[in-house]
């Protein structure tokens, strides 16, 4: 079988590296090398950097430019060569501008049948106070126009999302398939636990540190500010920001202000998230909306204890963790923050806690199942058996 990848990967005109990202990557790889299949990533070039993709996936670096409505629709258009040269059976469209665009040219160019995979909502930002629309209407109305009439199944990562395509996007239900995001192999209990010490050398910080991990992006959803401002209420702890975006010049100065920069690290975007999440002793996640929460289970994968905002989707993937391992509190909470974080930071979790929450992860959410599931969908779409 033959599958190509297609993704901007990107966020207001600038590559990102983050969970949906990391998934393009994870799951091409997974269907290479687990199934031998002829995968091919089409992304701008910068994407590939510092990318982990097996070499037996095809790598079709274009530019983001060609992703530009005008650009796409040319037949002698990069976007349109690199799926003519890949020659699909399926085409997997990742993200909005993807979506919107890799099934039209598909219809024209090749004989593939298509999966749009979002990857979040279009409307995280519906019902969060003074948050600006971050979709175009005019994006919104092309996208439920051709995931009508040009997709043959839409991936979503959590029931809130596939309530939202149904309710407010108007895509029938049976092109709806639900596929959970995934924790990758590479964060792998025991190895990254032996791996902490070290990692904690390599990031400056010492063995008897009391360490507050978030991991993303640098933007405004993952609202890493909120941290920041509870650090001078949480005496002795460091804070590691892990990632990069436009935020970061901002919240150096906002730690020099509040008199904390000696306590805040920013190493920088990690290719290695895995033994940077086991070298803290608990993560933080204050997002305003998540449209999965990757950073949740891969921090329990590794045996690290986990604050987040009460979202409805962290609800649904952490329901059956253990409950010792993760505290859900409104944002507005920031007292209930503050006490729950220095709670994990005081208390030592034992190896038995740890080895609860990397299992929940494996049960619920391996790489493995999730290849698994977009296998049978891929074959299903092709009106193919698992015997062909």
């Amino acid at each position: 079988m033959k599958v190509a990848h297609v993704t901007t990967a990107a966020m207001s005109g600038e590559i990102q590296n983050g969970g949906a990202e990391r998934a393009v990557a994870e799951l091409s790889s997974a269907l290479a090398d687990e199934f031998g299949w002829d995968e091919t990533v089409v992304a701008p070039a910068e994407y590939f950097a510092d990318r982990r993709l097996s070499p037996r996936v095809t790598r079709r670096p274009i530019t983001l430019d060609a992703f530009s409505l005008r650009s796409a629709l040319s037949p002698r258009g990069p976007l349109v060569q690199a799926l003519k040269a890949s020659d699909p059976d399926v085409v997997v469209a990742h993200g909005l501008r993807a979506s919107i665009l890799a099934p039209c040219l598909a219809r024209m160019h090749t004989r593939a049948r298509v999966v749009a995979v979002l990857h979040n909502s279009l409307h995280d930002h519906d019902d969060v106070p003074g948050q600006p629309p971050v979709r175009a209407p005019m994006s919104t109305r092309a996208f439920r126009m051709v995931g009508r009439h040009a997709v043959d199944a839409h991936v979503v990562i959590s029931g809130p999302n596939e309530d939202d395509l149904i309710r407010k996007d108007s895509i029938p239900p049976e092109l709806i398939h639900l596929i959970p995001n995934w924790v990758s192999e590479r964060f792998d209990l025991e190895q990254a636990r032996s791996a902490r010490g070290e990692c904690r050398v390599e990031l400056g910080l010492k063995p008897t540190d009391r360490v507050i991990g978030v991991i993303g992006r640098m933007e405004e959803q993952k609202n890493q500010r909120m941290i920041i401002e509870l650090l001078p209420s949480i005496p002795d702890a460091k804070l590691m920001l892990v990632g990069s975006g436009k935020l970061r010049d901002e919240y150096q100065s906002l730690a020099d202000r509040l008199g904390v920069s000696d306590r805040v690290l920013m190493p920088g975007f990690s290719i290695d998230p895995a033994r940077v999440m086991a070298s803290a002793d608990v993560i933080a996640m204050p997002s305003v909306f998540e449209g999965f929460g990757r950073v949740a289970i891969e921090a329990l994968a590794v045996g690290t204890p986990l604050v987040a905002s009460d979202l409805e989707t962290l609800r649904e993937v952490l329901k059956d963790a253990p409950n010792s391992a993760f505290t859900l509190l409104p944002l507005t909470d920031r007292a209930g923050w503050r006490k729950s974080l220095s709670g994990f930071l005081d208390r030592q979790i034992t190896n038995d806690e740890r080895c609860g929450m990397a299992a929940f992860v494996v049960n619920n959410y391996s790489l493995e199942l999730a290849v698994t599931r977009y296998d049978r969908l891929f074959r299903e779409i092709l009106g193919q058996s698992a015997a062909d």
